[in-house]
């Protein structure tokens, strides 16, 4: 298991230990991918990956054992590491490295705290989005913000208020309401799908 000092003293280190598997000693680049073929399955079918059919609640660990509650996005960095928005148990939740499930962050308690991933809280995340070498963006529907977790291990806000609008301009000042999702164009700016407004954001 992940060792507190480490998630509390350097977050960054937690972040790659989650996302890697490197918890488990087992170092790898690439997400572990259930062998499908050696089950008699070949494509192309549709199977279950993770989590179990109208079973909700949160439970980290094997895929199929896994609980989850509204999953509502759902990405794959370059390096094959899964991320999963659990919108209604509040959390970024990864498939690692080693075909594990694990709370990146985020807790049952719906919230707006920025800081280290552990101490971390949203409100209904939905979007997400990856750049590399930046970290992974959540379009954090409730707290109608846009919010980044950095590949360092922190959790901050990018743009959006705790009240709902619709303000353009700086990210200081811009409001949303409800984002649902988010994407990055080819110049890497984000779009937002601003649900509660009827309207796209760039």
């Amino acid at each position: 298991s992940v060792r507190l000092e480490t998630m509390y003293r350097n977050p960054g280190q937690h972040y790659k230990e989650l996302t890697s598997g490197a918890d488990n000693q087992r170092p790898s680049s690439q997400a572990v991918k259930p062998d499908y073929r050696s089950m008699g399955i070949t494509p192309p079918w549709v199977v279950t990956m993770a989590g179990k059919p109208k079973h909700y609640g949160h439970r980290d660990g094997d895929p199929l054992n896994a609980r989850f509650y509204s999953p509502s996005s759902v990405i794959v960095d370059r390096g094959g590491i899964v991320y999963l928005a659990d919108t209604h148990n509040h959390r970024i939740r990864t498939i690692n490295a080693n075909n594990k499930v694990c709370t990146l962050s985020g807790s049952s308690r719906r919230g707006h705290n920025n800081g280290r991933l552990p101490m971390a809280s949203f409100d209904h995340p939905r979007g997400l989005a990856y750049l590399d070498g930046v970290g992974l963006f959540v379009a954090d529907s409730e707290n109608n913000r846009i919010r980044m977790i950095s590949s360092d291990g922190w959790v901050k806000d990018v743009a959006g208020q705790a009240e709902k609008g619709h303000v353009d301009g700086s990210t200081a000042i811009a409001k949303f309401d409800s984002p649902g999702s988010v994407a990055f164009t080819s110049r890497k700016s984000i779009i937002v799908a601003d649900v509660g407004n009827s309207c796209f954001r760039e």
